[in-house]
């Protein structure tokens, strides 16, 4: 089982963090896609000062979403309703998104670069800093974890401690 993981900015002023059963969820998921791209959203709570985004759900790969060797579109298909009874339940959060490369490499296509600031700049997801969590490699070679925080006119990787 994974600890926590806990990334920071470059500058300290943001942090995720990642609890050990959710990082396992999001692995078993991983291992269950194989060779195919996969991902869902993170859901979760921030500290009282704004700093820290703590994970708290995340979601399967709706059933609509466009899953192949090098590509991924999340689909939206049950996650409404998957959110509102969150949201209603405690106060949870759209955080961003965890998005899986089968194989080795963690890198953001230009495709993940531009749907995350399109959340980023728009109002219906009412997140201004999405986050995006990559997982790269697999059971056999290791787990890798890259994760960026977007703004609308940028992007800062969060190191992973």
């Amino acid at each position: 089982m994974f600890e926590p993981i806990h990334f920071i900015s470059s500058d300290k002023r943001f942090e995720l963090c990642l609890p050990g059963e959710l990082m396992n969820q999001v692995l078993a998921r991983c291992s269950a896609a194989g060779s195919y791209e996969t991902g869902g959203i993170l859901v979760g709570k921030y500290s009282k000062n704004q700093r820290v985004a703590e994970v708290t759900a995340i979601s399967d790969s709706p059933e609509d979403s466009v899953e192949g060797h090098t590509i991924f579109i999340r689909g939206i298909r049950g996650l409404c309703r998957w959110l509102q009874n969150l949201w209603r339940s405690d106060s949870h959060y759209y955080l961003g998104e965890w998005h899986f490369h089968p194989g080795l490499h963690t890198k953001p296509s230009t495709l993940d670069m531009g749907t995350m600031t399109d959340i980023a700049r728009a109002e219906a997801y009412k997140c201004p800093e999405p986050i995006l969590l990559i997982v790269g490699g697999n059971e056999t070679h290791g787990w890798f974890f890259y994760c960026l925080l977007y703004t609308s006119d940028a992007a800062d990787e969060l190191d992973g401690v």
